[in-house]
């Protein structure tokens, strides 16, 4: 008998390839992540509702708690791309 028509071939098979965006927004919306999108929010909406505008510490803070997730989801997105590429390439 022949092993190759029994077993198959000896590779890997392919995986599907997920696009870009949807990486990325999966990085984006993970637990923790959700968590500080939330925080953030709550920010704002405090800074929104408060009658004394000179304080401006809610804007700040959200803004900060924004450009961090957004930051760090762009670095795990990085990441987890050059992982793909070099899973790909192997």
């Amino acid at each position: 008998m022949n092993k190759n028509r029994e077993l198959g071939l000896n590779v890997l098979t392919e995986k599907a390839v997920i696009p870009w965006y949807c990486v990325f927004l999966k990085e984006m919306t993970g637990f923790f992540a959700l968590l500080l999108w939330g925080g953030s929010a709550l920010c704002f909406i405090g800074y929104g509702i408060q009658k004394d505008k000179i304080d401006k510490s809610n804007l700040y803070l959200g803004i900060v708690l924004a450009a961090v997730v957004f930051i760090t989801g762009c670095f795990s997105y990085s990441q987890t791309s050059k992982a793909a590429s070099l899973m790909k390439d192997f």
